[in-house]
């Protein structure tokens, strides 16, 4: 994002994810938002984006598990 500096366009891009994943509860919005910092933060110093995807993978693996169990 040009004008931007790089931590101000990863809270944008974080608030963006957690928005699109966590609308209905307050609770979701902070944990995705913080999510979207670390992983914002991972890519920017790393520009490695596979350890992102998978740990958006494997976060969305367990979210559903805990989901279909029933567990909350």
């Amino acid at each position: 994002m040009r004008g931007y500096g790089a931590w101000k366009a990863i809270l944008l891009m974080s608030l963006s994810f957690a928005f699109i994943h966590g609308v209905f509860l307050v609770d979701k919005l902070v944990v995705t938002f913080l999510i979207g910092i670390i992983t914002g933060w991972y890519y920017w110093k790393e520009r490695n984006l596979i350890p992102v995807m998978i740990a958006h993978l494997l976060l969305d693996v367990w979210g559903y598990g805990i989901f279909v169990l029933g567990l909350f």
